[in-house]
């Protein structure tokens, strides 16, 4: 029987930022080889009770940000206090059972966002053998989406570099293969 997933470790933007400018994108590319990056868009909330999922309804939090030179758009997009969570794409598709990476409110997830309108087994992502990097929203009760399109409950649905992935209308992550992190990073 495979382990889970240990729980991830948030790592600042800042760091990957430096990073980035130390070293070429070749270098960087074969340092974070068999990774890719969910990069949040500000820190991760801190929830005063952790123990119960609110309902709410929002509009979509996903925004084509307009305008600007491409540092302030990042800089908007990212701001201070960003997290960098480093997803061990190889080793999810070597798992025989375990090849998902959950993320919700609970705090023994890999991926923990302590929000009240996030559930506490929100979704999780899968990375299968084919190579496919994929969300799946487990029936939360805030739902999740992708790039503004609202994720059908228990369905697997795509995700490419630079897509946007919101949870219960009110955290964003952006996922990115260590190629797209790399450029991202030297814009600001």
């Amino acid at each position: 029987m495979s382990n889970p997933i240990p729980s991830l470790d948030s790592i600042s933007l800042e760091f990957y930022r430096r990073e980035a400018r130390h070293f070429d994108a070749d270098h960087f590319v074969s340092k974070h080889n068999g990774v890719g990056f969910l990069v949040t868009h500000g820190p991760l909330p801190q929830d005063d009770d952790p123990m119960k999922t609110q309902a709410v309804q929002l509009p979509s939090a996903y925004e084509t940000i307009s305008g600007g030179t491409l540092e302030e758009r990042a800089k908007e997009t990212y701001p201070p206090g960003s997290v960098v969570f480093e997803i061990p794409l190889e080793q999810l598709k070597r798992k025989s059972q375990m090849n998902i990476l959950p993320v919700g409110r609970g705090a023994n997830l890999p991926i923990t966002v302590a929000h009240g309108k996030i559930s506490k087994f929100h979704g999780y992502f899968v990375y299968n053998s084919a190579g496919e990097f994929t969300y799946v929203d487990d029936s939360s009760t805030n739902g999740s989406e992708i790039n503004g399109q609202k994720v059908p409950n228990s369905r697997k649905t795509p995700i490419e570099s630079g897509a946007s992935i919101t949870l219960a209308g009110s955290f964003t992550f952006t996922y990115y293969s260590a190629e797209d992190l790399h450029a991202m990073l030297n814009l600001f």
